[in-house]
Order: structure tokens, then C-alpha cells, then sequence
């Protein structure tokens, strides 16, 4: 779905205040004045609006306002945090009580029981029980680990069984 989309049926189902506010224009010019004080780029100052509008729509938290910030404009978290702090007082304040907090934002994921999910089963694991196991042989007292260690076939054709390019251990 692209973004453009997403954000119409965001604005659809806003509030009636919180749409006015959009109309209005006024969230935009309090946004580019605060980037001007703060002489913050042009695709700063749009990322900025972007992010204002994520918290005016509610597909982004306000409390999570100053990380976003940080995240998105690429500054240092106090910068981050005096912008933060201005889009609150001027913007966000007056419709404080319409956005989601972080209870009702979870609130909105639906929640899947762990049985209802399906097994998923990564490719590089075995899925059949003829994988080989080591388990110890109580008979003989060796593991079936240590017995495929003593079947390897030793190394011929090399002057005393050993491999000529390995350093010795000593």
C-alpha cells in the first residue's frame, strides 16, 4: 500500500479537531518556523512535518516524539529534544487528549495465540527423525561421537602417519 494511501484513511478517521488542524495549515507554518530557528535543512524540515503529521494522525506516538526526531533528521538528542519540546507546547498540546497513548496503541495490535501460528520450520534444520543422535552405547561405554572418531581412516602415504603440512603439536 503506498504511503499516500495510508495517510488518507489516517486523516479519515482522525477526529474532527485534529482534521481542522491539518486543513488549517497552521501545524505546517509552526513547523517551518520551528525549523527555521533551528536552521534545520529542507528535507529536515519536511521529515519534521512528516513526523508531526505521524503523531497529529496517530501512526506515531508522541512520546516517542524525540527519538523519532533524532532518528529522522540525523541531529543530536538535544536538538532533538528543544524541537521536541516546541512542536509540544505549540502543536501537540491542544490535542493532547485525541492522540493514542501507548496503552491504547497496544491495545489496537490484534494479539495471535501461540497455537493459532503456524510451525514454521527454518530450512537448514532437519525435519526427519533419521538424524544421526549421540547417544552412548552402555555396552561398549563409547559414544557413538567417540566411535565415528575412531572409525576415520588414518592418513597413508606419509612418513610416519603424519601430514607433512601440519605443525606439530607439542
Amino acid at each position: 500500500m503506498d504511503t499516500n494511501q495510508i495517510i488518507k484513511e489516517q486523516v479519515e478517521l482522525a477526529p474532527e479537531e485534529i482534521k481542522q488542524i491539518l486543513k488549517s495549515g497552521s501545524w505546517s507554518q509552526t513547523v517551518n518556523q520551528i525549523s527555521l530557528t533551528n536552521n534545520l535543512s529542507l528535507e529536515q524540515k519536511t521529515a519534521l512535518e512528516n513526523e508531526v503529521l505521524f503523531v497529529l494522525l496517530g501512526m506515531s506516538l508522541s512520546t516517542k516524539l524525540t527519538e523519532n526526531i533524532q532518528n529522522s533528521l540525523s541531529v543530536n538528542e538535544m536538538l532533538a529534544e528543544k524541537i521536541s519540546s516546541e512542536i509540544k507546547t505549540k502543536i501537540i498540546s491542544s490535542v493532547n487528549s485525541l492522540l493514542p497513548t501507548e496503552e491504547e496503541s497496544d491495545e489496537k495490535l490484534p494479539e495471535i495465540p501461540p497455537e493459532d501460528l503456524p510451525a514454521i520450520i527454518p530450512g537448514n534444520l532437519p525435519t526427519d527423525n533419521n538424524v544421526p543422535r549421540f547417544e552412548k552405547n552402555y555396552e561398549s561405554g563409547i559414544t557413538n561421537k567417540e566411535s565415528a572418531e575412531h572409525d576415520k581412516p588414518k592418513p597413508q602415504g606419509y612418513p610416519q602417519g603424519q601430514d607433512p603440512y601440519r605443525e606439530p603439536i607439542e
